[in-house]
């Protein structure tokens, strides 16, 4: 698995609770999901963007910066917007 810790600190959980009600718990449903769309987001520092579904459906955008050796931190999750809704359809039935 590409992902061998997550670190989430206090601050951040508190921030994603507070401005856009996404759980802890949320992160680590999609992030454990199967299905999910993974995107290089930045190159320095290194951050992907992990797109998934919580086992309630309700469709997330993680971001997520490396800190070696399979070492996540979390930088931000929220749900996704209208577009990026019908982007994460395609790419999950193959009509990119």
């Amino acid at each position: 698995m590409w992902l061998n810790k997550l670190i989430i600190e206090n601050f951040i959980e508190e921030k994603i609770w507070e401005k856009h009600r996404v759980k802890r718990q949320e992160v680590e449903e999609v992030l454990a999901h199967r299905q999910v769309i993974r995107l290089t987001h930045k190159k320095d520092p290194v951050r992907v963007v992990i797109i998934g579904a919580t086992q309630a459906r309700r469709l997330l955008k993680i971001i997520l910066q490396f800190h070696g050796r399979g070492r996540y931190f979390l930088v931000t999750a929220m749900e996704l917007n209208p577009k990026e809704r019908k982007q994460y359809g395609k790419k999950l039935t193959g009509r990119s």
